[in-house]
C-alpha cells in the first residue's frame, strides 16, 4: 500500500466522509486542515496519482 503525506491522508479522509465534493471544497478544506494554500490542479494531479477519478454531475445535485 501506498505511503501517503500528510496532505493525501487529510484529502482522503475528507473524501470518505463526503463524495460528492468540488475541488474548490476540497481546496478549502485542506486549507483549514492543514493550513496550506494550493491551487485546485494540484489537487486534481494528486488525486489522479491516487487513483480517484471524478464524474461531473448535470445541475450540480
Amino acid at each position: 500500500m501506498e505511503s501517503l503525506c500528510p496532505i493525501g491522508r487529510s484529502l482522503k479522509s475528507v473524501l470518505c466522509k463526503t463524495q460528492r465534493i468540488t475541488l474548490y471544497e476540497l481546496r478549502d478544506a485542506l486549507a483549514m486542515a492543514e493550513g496550506v494554500q494550493v491551487h485546485h490542479s494540484s489537487i486534481a494531479a494528486l488525486l489522479k496519482r491516487l487513483g480517484f477519478s471524478y464524474k461531473k454531475i448535470a445541475g450540480g445535485l
